[in-house]
């Protein structure tokens, strides 16, 4: 089952979560890093936090109860001496039935660290820690319900997306994006990233 899960929005595991597990369905959730907010301290600006509307609908509404799920995230990442985004994504790849997140990748180094996240073991006290804070949250779905626009067009950066699934499956499609020929932008394949980078 594909659906919207992590550290900032777990309102499947009230009940999609426990059907998966009774009926042994695997779980691939897309939007784990919440659009980036689990990648980075509370308060950096991105060009995405700008510009996509459909992230902006999902969580701009509960910030303030996100900010301390973040700066746990970030308690961790250091640590574990790690980035953020490993953390995130480790705490997902901990939870029942979960078997491939669904990353996007702007730039090659974000599915590499990603991949590192295959290595990290979190233990259940950094679990509870980054479990503790959280608070329910209002249903959504793929889309923004307030911005019915942008289901048709997304406005933030365009990207890969990878299923994060076992560190050799993901090494050989990094060293194989890595091999593309340019295309005609001279580009790696990536959105937005030379073969210079």
């Amino acid at each position: 089952m594909q659906s919207n899960m992590n550290l900032l929005y777990r309102e499947e595991e009230r009940e999609m979560v426990p059907l998966c597990q009774d009926e042994n369905i695997a779980i691939t959730p897309y939007s784990p890093l919440a659009s980036g907010r689990l990648t980075r301290e509370w308060g950096a600006d991105t060009e995405r936090f700008q510009s996509d509307k459909v992230a902006k609908g999902k969580y701009d509404k509960t910030q303030q109860q996100d900010m301390a799920i973040v700066k746990r995230v970030e308690q961790l990442s250091k640590r574990y001496e790690v980035p953020m985004v490993q953390v995130a994504l480790a705490w997902l790849l901990a939870k029942p039935q979960v078997v491939a997140p669904i990353i996007g990748a702007h730039k090659s180094e974000h599915l590499r660290s990603a991949v590192d996240a295959l290595n990290l073991s979190l233990t259940p006290e950094d679990m509870a820690f980054l479990e503790e804070t959280y608070v329910s949250h209002e249903l959504v779905g793929p889309f923004s319900l307030e911005s019915p626009e942008s289901s048709s067009e997304h406005e933030g950066p365009s990207c890969m997306t990878f299923a994060l699934a076992d560190a050799a499956l993901a090494a050989s499609s990094i060293a194989a994006i890595a091999q593309l020929a340019p295309n005609d932008r001279g580009d790696s394949g990536f959105p937005g990233e030379s073969r210079a980078e």
